[in-house]
């Protein structure tokens, strides 16, 4: 025969089950925002320095597998930015430095609302827990 107790113990594990997994969702989320915000702000830091070359110098650029090419810098005025949708656009240094600011300004954004509703969850699973653990004694 089960009681409210068991029931309710039922309910708890229940929750705390589902709670692990969107705890582990968030989690996964969180770190690909990490990864995005990081690949902004190497943009950012790399066309900030590229812009202050001059026309014919050369540049040392990675291409994977430690690989790097010399190429020579033929202008100094434009950037392509993919801005999505495989849609790229022509845009100057310093608007296309603006795009990144904005680009990681939001993402910041994203990561706080994001970290909030963790810590919410884990504050909820450690209730649960407490009261699971309180029932067994």
């Amino acid at each position: 025969m089960s009681t409210v107790a068991d029931k309710n113990k039922e309910a708890l594990s229940s929750e705390y089950a589902l709670l692990s997994q969107i705890a582990t969702e968030l989690k996964n989320r969180i770190d690909l925002i990490n990864v995005a915000i990081n690949d902004f702000e190497t943009a950012l830091a790399s066309l900030k320095e590229i812009s202050k070359l001059s026309n014919g110098e050369t540049l040392l650029v990675p291409i994977g597998g430690n690989i790097m090419i010399r190429v020579s810098f033929l202008e100094n005025d434009k950037v392509l930015v993919n801005v999505g949708s495989g849609v790229v656009v022509e845009k100057s240094f310093n608007d296309a430095i603006s795009y990144l600011e904005e680009k990681v300004k939001l993402m910041r954004e994203e990561l706080k609302k994001r970290a909030n509703e963790y810590q919410t969850i884990l504050q909820r699973m450690s209730y649960i827990e407490g009261q699971v653990i309180s029932r067994k004694e």
